[in-house]
């Protein structure tokens, strides 16, 4: 028997991985509506406590995005931005 066995149910982790189109514009349309409904999305999700335990967003280069997006629903947000670069993940 493995040390590791378990008579337990495996555990299970539901991850989101989503590209939110982030660039300024005129590289990404509709970017100032598009923020908002993601976050009303995640919110829901969060509050029903059917969504994802997890969330992890790209292209989130702008810092108001950053910020709108850190407040929708979820316990923690975390950036993965450098000191000298932002990396447009969350």
């Amino acid at each position: 028997v493995s040390a590791f066995a378990s008579a337990e149910a495996p555990l299970e982790l539901r991850v989101l991985t989503y590209n939110t189109w982030g660039l300024p514009a005129p590289l990404s349309k509709h970017r100032k509506e598009r923020m908002p409904a993601i976050c009303r999305g995640l919110r829901r999700a969060a509050e029903a406590r059917d969504g994802w335990d997890v969330v992890l967003l790209q292209e989130v280069w702008m810092k108001e995005d950053q910020r709108l997006l850190s407040g929708c629903g979820y316990e923690h947000a975390a950036s993965a931005d450098l000191e000298t670069i932002d990396s447009g993940l969350m």
